[in-house]
């Protein structure tokens, strides 16, 4: 069986582990090691992205990963470029989560605002070649 390796800064909500077992048909559901969730979740915004960033997570996905395996990758947006980049030159699967999103506002009694926002996962997309 294929399995789902996530390169994302969340965890995965319980619709999405049903949708990763049931449509995907996964076995497993592989979060980063920690010391590679660091980094993905701590992308420097500045300058350019070092390529030695994207050739870390490269280098996991290669030794980990087997061919037609999925990908989960959102994050830093160079870096998921790279990533998916790689992973359809590589037979690997890249995906991503869409999501509805529902925005509610509240004014508090000091006269703040409080915004609300609501994410609920509809569905796991790949990402075009």
């Amino acid at each position: 069986m294929q399995k789902l390796f996530l390169l994302f800064s969340h965890t995965l909500t319980p619709e999405q582990l049903q949708e990763a077992k049931k449509s995907l048909r996964c076995s497993d559901c592989i979060y980063l090691p920690d010391e590679l969730q660091k980094k993905w979740s701590n992308v420097k915004p500045e300058g350019e992205i070092d390529q030695n960033v994207i050739n870390i997570f490269i280098s996991y996905l290669r030794s980990q990963s087997a061919e037609n395996d999925y990908v989960l990758i959102q994050g830093d947006f160079g870096l998921c470029y790279a990533l998916v980049k790689w992973c359809n030159d590589n037979s690997r699967i890249p995906l991503y989560s869409t999501t509805y999103r529902q925005s509610h506002e509240e004014k508090e009694v000091n006269g703040e605002i409080k915004r609300m926002h609501l994410f609920k996962h509809i569905n796991f997309r790949r990402y075009p070649k």
